[in-house]
């Protein structure tokens, strides 16, 4: 379908929630279920993993971890690994993360989920499906890319989100949007470089997005196949949990970045 033929569509802010307040069966009713982005101001403000996580800590509690450098802003496709140790003593100039899938029914908590706590008004352990520790330049990011349910939990730093619906069946046009922008944006290609012109040409092409700004202790949701860029607007770090939705199969693909979807695309 020709972008001339659509109407621009709008940007539109997401919801930012207080989240003080929140239960998990308002989370559920009105942001999970029906898909919704929401910005959970200050929802791990508390949690042990904000005071705790320090360069030196997390080296020496975690350091054995291995991790991925990610030299551009598609961390999924980045093949260099070491250990976190590793990453913070030679390449904490660039960007990383640390992905794991998860066995709830493992009844050891794997070390990275311990200042996490389980469960919350958002997410409970037997619902995580994988999980990953994340430092981030200023200046980077992730160019956009959808899987399952995520919640990204940021220690500190600032974010810039744009996010729009790329689901195959509800939003095909979102999802025609962004297998095009994979293909526009190869190996060495930056947030930044699609944050200069991307957001408007998804809009162009008749996809609403939804932009918002994260600040340490902020939550955000994003929505199974969703997708979502971020632009680092300064050093950042923390955590993101990737869920399962109560009822619903996922089947394994060869190849998939971050979930077993089929619908997915990494970057």
């Amino acid at each position: 379908m020709s972008s001339a033929t659509l109407e621009v569509a709008p940007s539109l802010p997401v919801e930012a929630v207080p989240a003080a307040d929140m239960t998990h069966e308002h989370f559920m009713e009105n942001y999970f279920k029906p898909r919704v982005p929401v910005l959970l101001k200050n929802a791990c403000a508390h949690w042990d993993f904000m005071r705790k996580w320090t360069r030196d800590y997390l080296t020496g509690e975690m350091g054995d971890f291995q991790c991925t450098v990610a030299r551009d802003s598609r961390p999924a496709y980045s093949k260099e690994k070491c250990s976190l140790r590793e990453y913070f003593q030679q390449y904490a100039h660039l960007s990383t993360m640390t992905f794991e899938t998860f066995e709830p029914e493992n009844q050891h908590l794997p070390r990275l989920l311990e200042d996490i706590p389980l469960p919350n008004p958002f997410f409970a352990r037997t619902g995580i499906n994988a999980y990953f520790f994340f430092h981030a330049n200023a200046d980077g990011g992730s160019l956009p890319h959808c899987h399952m349910d995520a919640f990204n939990l940021l220690q500190y730093g600032t974010k810039h989100w744009v996010m729009y619906d790329a689901d195959p069946e509800v939003a095909p046009q979102g999802w025609e949007v962004l297998k095009q922008c994979h293909e526009d944006y190869g190996a060495g290609t930056f947030s930044r470089d699609w944050f200069a012109e991307g957001p408007e040409q998804v809009r162009r092409a008749g996809v609403a997005t939804y932009e918002c700004e994260q600040q340490a202790g902020d939550i955000v949701f994003i929505p199974e196949h969703f997708s979502h860029a971020i632009l680092n607007l300064a050093e950042n770090q923390g955590m993101v949990i990737i869920t399962k939705r109560p009822g619903k199969v996922y089947k394994k693909e060869a190849g998939s970045g971050y979930s077993p979807n089929k619908a997915q695309l990494k970057v």
